[in-house]
């Protein structure tokens, strides 16, 4: 029997968006204020969304998945602490370019 790996398809969905948004930023003309303000709102959305993301993987999967086997999440509240601070400094980070 083939387990079902519940990270990978919302993971490599993440993973995807950010690379595209890597990607236009690194091709945005900073001349223009419709491009500027379209990814700015994108890697705002983008960062909501992954922050939504670690809230339910926190709230939701990790106790159900502790409550089967403890130990299984361990570290992970750890990473997710620091894509929390990140997330804080890129927030940080965007409006000072935003302004």
């Amino acid at each position: 029997m083939q387990r079902y790996d519940l990270y990978a398809p919302v993971h490599k969905g993440l993973r995807r968006e950010m690379s595209r948004l890597q990607s236009r930023l690194g091709a945005v003309d900073p001349t223009s204020d419709d491009e500027c303000s379209a990814i700015v709102s994108d890697l705002r959305t983008y960062i909501e969304l992954a922050g939504i993301h670690l809230h339910d993987e926190d709230t939701v999967v990790h106790p159900r998945l502790e409550a089967r086997l403890p130990g299984s999440t361990r570290g992970i509240g750890e990473d997710h602490r620091h894509h929390r601070r990140d997330f804080d400094e890129l927030r940080a980070l965007i409006a000072d370019v935003a302004n």
